[in-house]
């Protein structure tokens, strides 16, 4: 949670940014109220930025209903959140290069 609050404190980040937010690796261990907190992230006034559209990439069930809670709460936002259990389709929502996404993402050291 604290990372999303650093990106949307970040002045480098465009307005209108679109955010693939690759969660695959990630396990949701994690209650509905805390969904709504990390939502409540994104109406915060001394928000620098604000994300245009942004692509939840999960791999299970249960990361999915977590992730699809976060898409409702922030779409009465603005944000146009949608949880994706493909990368492809992901990227290809968001406009992006399926190839230059993966090609970084594997460059990215985690």
């Amino acid at each position: 949670m604290a990372h999303e609050r650093e990106q949307l404190q970040d002045s480098f980040i465009s307005p209108g940014a679109i955010v693939l937010a690759d969660c695959r690796a990630v396990t949701f261990e994690t209650t509905a109220d805390r969904v709504s907190e990390m939502s409540d992230n994104h109406k915060q006034p001394d928000n620098k930025t604000y994300i245009a559209k942004c692509a939840v990439l999960v791999k299970d069930e249960d990361s999915f209903a977590k992730a699809h809670i976060f898409a409702e709460q922030t779409a009465a936002l603005g944000l146009n959140t949608i949880v994706f259990g493909s990368f492809d389709v992901a990227c290809t929502w968001l406009g992006l290069s399926t190839i230059e996404m993966e090609q970084l993402v594997a460059s990215i050291d985690v």
